[in-house]
C-alpha cells in the first residue's frame, strides 16, 4: 500500500518501508513524551487525546497494557504534527547539555582549587567578579586541609556548592 502526494503537479508515491519507518520514529517520540515528568510534559501544546493516553500510559504496570498504549500513543502522534514536539525535545536536550558542561566546568575549578592551581582562582574571578573571594580562599584551605588528613569531604562539597551558587553559567 502506497501513500501518494502531490509536489509540482507530479504524483510521487511513498514506499511501505518509508510508511513503516515514519511511524516507528513517531512512536519513538511518543516514548521520548513518556520519559519525561509531568512538570515538563505540561509545557508542551499536546491535543487533548495524546495528552490523556500518555497520562494513562505512566499509570498502566501490566507490560503488554503498556506496549499496546505505547503502540496507541504512536498511531496518535501520527495524526499530528510533530515538528514542534521535535523542536521542545531538541531545545530541552540543549538546555540539559549546557548546564552538564556547566557542572563539568564547577567540578573541575573545585579540583584545580583543591590542588593548589593558582591560574585557576585568577581566573574565577575574572569571569566571576562578584565573588567573595575571602570565604572562597577558606573554603578551599579547608577542602585542602580535609584531603591532606583523608578525613570525610564535607568542605569539598561546601566549595562546589559555593561555586554553584556564585558562577554565571556562561
Amino acid at each position: 500500500m502506497k501513500e501518494s502526494y502531490e509536489y509540482d503537479g507530479q504524483e510521487y508515491f511513498h514506499s511501505r518501508s518509508a510508511l513503516k519507518r515514519e511511524a516507528d520514529r513517531l512512536q519513538k517520540l511518543g516514548e521520548t513524551l513518556l520519559d519525561l515528568p509531568d512538570s515538563t510534559l505540561s509545557e508542551i501544546e499536546l491535543p487533548d487525546n495524546l495528552a490523556e493516553a500518555i497520562n494513562l500510559a505512566k499509570t498502566i504496570h501490566s507490560r503488554a497494557g503498556f506496549k499496546r498504549q505505547r503502540q496507541y500513543i504512536g498511531k496518535l502522534m501520527r495524526h499530528i504534527d510533530p515538528e514542534p514536539i521535535e523542536k521542545f525535545i531538541d531545545q530541552l536536550q540543549q538546555r540539559q547539555g549546557e548546564s552538564n558542561a556547566h557542572h563539568h566546568q564547577l567540578e573541575k575549578w573545585r579540583d584545580q582549587l583543591v590542588e593548589g592551581n593558582p591560574g585557576t582562582l585568577t581566573e574565577l574571578i575574572e569571569k566571576n567578579p562578584q565573588l567573595n573571594v575571602q570565604q572562597l580562599r577558606q573554603l578551599v584551605r579547608n577542602a585542602q586541609k580535609e584531603k591532606r588528613e583523608n578525613r570525610p569531604p564535607k568542605n569539598f562539597r561546601e566549595l562546589f556548592k559555593f561555586l554553584r551558587e556564585n558562577t554565571s553559567q556562561s
